[in-house]
């Protein structure tokens, strides 16, 4: 049971948070399912736009993690760029057409 609970708790912060960072994206969606949410959470606010923006908890942020993902970001956008490049983006095309009319 305090497992159940537990999983409970998670499931409605991170619900709830990730509807709070789309409304501004998708205001008729995210209302849509904060009203549905209401009344089996037991929500208070009339509306999902009336919700106290997320804050990040101190406690619960990795600098570690972070670091590394800086790398990996750094890491995608140098591949991004080769593919990009118009001799890359060129092959990938031939390749793939290649591919698709020699099946």
């Amino acid at each position: 049971e305090l497992e159940r609970q537990a999983i409970l708790v998670t499931a409605k912060e991170v619900l709830i948070g990730s509807l709070k960072l789309f409304a501004p994206i998708c205001p008729f969606i995210t209302e849509l399912i904060y009203e549905n949410l209401k009344r089996p959470f037991g929500l208070k606010e009339e509306s999902i736009h009336l919700l106290d923006w997320p804050k990040a908890d101190p406690k619960k942020q990795n600098s570690k993690l972070e670091h590394y993902m800086v790398h990996a970001k750094q890491i995608i956008q140098a591949i991004l760029e080769v593919l990009f490049l118009p001799a890359v983006r060129l092959y990938i095309f031939v390749e793939a057409s290649y591919q698709l009319f020699s099946s």
